[in-house]
Order: structure tokens, then sequence, then C-alpha cells
């Protein structure tokens, strides 16, 4: 059983619409034996993108049903592929693929005015400042957006983090100099972790006490057989993105493994079958549903795991 002192840290990786297969996941763990609503005893949120978005919601309280409603409302409106502003971007050469006007609609129905230091629990969410200042110039860098106590703490309004976290290169258009937390950290385990052990916050934790669990977003079946490639900017396409994004999310599972044990620290991904676009949907019956399709030893493996250690 873990000790009474240990800090829970649940992240959350982007993926657009695939926050429901991470959704998804959560839910049908849930149902397993001992693990009633084992998400909400988190003590710290952490997401990139539509991660940012879960670890929000979870954070002000929202249960795992109002986020799947916001999802299944928000996906057809905001990824409207009908539209003349994403046909006229087919091939992303002049603007974003979408705009975010329903997406920020939508955040402020569900956060209204909140600010991050208002939130119920400790939150930490990625982002990318396009223009940060560093010393006397500035240069883009990496934004984590917190709530913990401590003299950098963000006031920033959920709403606004949302959209700061959740503004992918290509598919959306930056919103106030932030684009999405992806490029720099597209699983945010180590950020939270990093966060979490940062001596200017109160109250300060060691290393022993904190146990995170990762979620993903399906684990895409990507690959170049080739040996040697040539390509140049069309040869790469949307691989070329789709590498940027998948690369950090290995690494940072790769560094937390290695940091701790594995009773301290757990990865949990869906195995997809095919690929599924992060603006795909059409296939959100299919993203909810993956989780309930997978084996029932790796969800027993895994039920065991948090019963045990969370």
């Amino acid at each position: 059983m873990p000790q009474n002192n240990h800090y829970r840290i649940l992240s959350f990786d982007g993926g657009g619409l695939r926050g429901l297969i991470s959704l998804g996941l959560l839910k049908r763990l849930s149902s397993q034996d001992g693990c009633k609503d084992w998400f909400m005893n988190a003590d710290m949120y952490a997401g990139t993108s539509t991660g940012g978005l879960i670890a929000l919601s979870l954070a002000s309280g929202k249960n795992i049903d109002e986020i799947i409603s916001f999802y299944k409302e928000l996906g057809p409106s905001l990824f409207n592929k009908s539209t003349f502003y994403y046909i006229s971007s087919v091939f992303k050469f002049f603007h974003a693929g979408y705009r975010n006007v329903v997406l920020d609609h939508q955040l402020k129905s569900m956060f209204g005015e909140m600010r991050l230091n208002e939130l119920k629990k400790n939150v930490v969410v990625a982002s990318f400042d396009l223009s940060s200042k560093v010393g006397k110039r500035n240069s883009w860098a990496p934004k984590i957006f917190h709530n913990f106590n401590g003299g950098d703490q963000d006031k920033d309004l959920v709403r606004k983090v949302g959209l700061y976290t959740s503004a992918a290169p290509t598919y959306l258009p930056s919103v106030e100099g932030y684009v999405d937390g992806g490029v720099c950290a597209n699983n945010p385990s180590m950020c939270a972790l990093a966060e979490v052990l940062d001596s200017r916050n109160t109250p300060r934790r060691n290393l022993s006490d904190v146990t995170p669990v990762s979620v993903g977003t399906g684990e895409n079946p990507v690959s170049v057989r080739r040996k040697r490639v040539k390509w140049g900017i069309i040869g790469w396409n949307k691989k070329l993105l789709t590498m940027i994004m998948d690369g950090p999310v290995g690494i940072a599972h790769f560094q937390c493994k290695n940091i701790l044990s594995e009773d301290k620290y757990r990865r949990m991904q869906v195995e997809m079958s095919e690929d599924i676009g992060m603006d795909d949907a059409s296939k959100i019956p299919e993203m909810i549903s993956l989780p309930y399709r997978m084996a029932e030893d790796k969800i027993a493996e895994w039920a065991g795991w948090i019963r045990k250690n969370w």
C-alpha cells in the first residue's frame, strides 16, 4: 500500500480528439474492483493540448461524463471539414485548417471566469510562447502554466490556458502568442515531475513521495521502413509533425521509467490497429470504444497496480 505522504500525479498526452481514448481508458479502469473513480484521487493533473483540457476539467471538479460530452459536442463543430475555411487550407500552405472560435465558446461555457489559482487541484499545463522574454531579448520558449504556491504561480483564466495549450500549428491559429505545448512536451510527465520537485513551490515534495501515472491518446502504427530517405518538405509532409509530436512522448516515458521504480510510475497506452487523425470527428465512437476492446489481462494488470500503488 502507498504511504500517507505520497503525491499522485495523473498526466495526459496531447492528441486532439483522441483525448476521448484517454477518457475511455479512465472509465474502463474505474469499473474494475477497487478502482472506482481512482482518477479523482490525484493530487495533481498535468496535460498538454487535449490532455491540458482534460487536466483542467478534472482539476475544476468536472466528472468524466461531462468531459466526454464536451468532446462529443465540440468535435464535429471544431473540426468541420466541409467548411470553405478548411477546404481552402487543405494543403496548409496559407493558413491553419480550422478556427478556434468554437473551442473558445465551449471553454467559456465550461470554465467561465475561473482562474488557475481557483482550481480544486494542482495543475501543470504545457504550452509554447512564441515571443518569450529571455534576458534582454525575445525568443520563443516552452511555457509551463501551473498553480502551485510559490513565486511564479500562474493566475491566468482557465479557459485561456485551455486555448493556449491546444493551438496546434497548422490545425489551429496561435492564441495571444501561444501555440500547442505538443511542440515541446506532448507527454508532460517530466514537466509535472519537475514542477512538483521545484524548491520554489510549497509544500516541498521528495522524489520518493511522488507517484505519476501517464495516460496516452492511443499509439499510432506509424513507421518509415526505408533505411535511407532524402525527402524534402513535401516528402515529409504530415509525417514530420507527427514525428515531432510522438518523439517527446517516448522520451518523457523513458526518463520517468528510469528515474522512478515500477511501483512509483506507470504508463498506460491504448494500441490502435490503424491511424486515427487527431481531427477525425467521424471516429469519435471508435475512440470511445477502443479502451473497451483492450485485452482483459492488460486492464487487470493496470487495475492491480492502481489498487496496490495509487
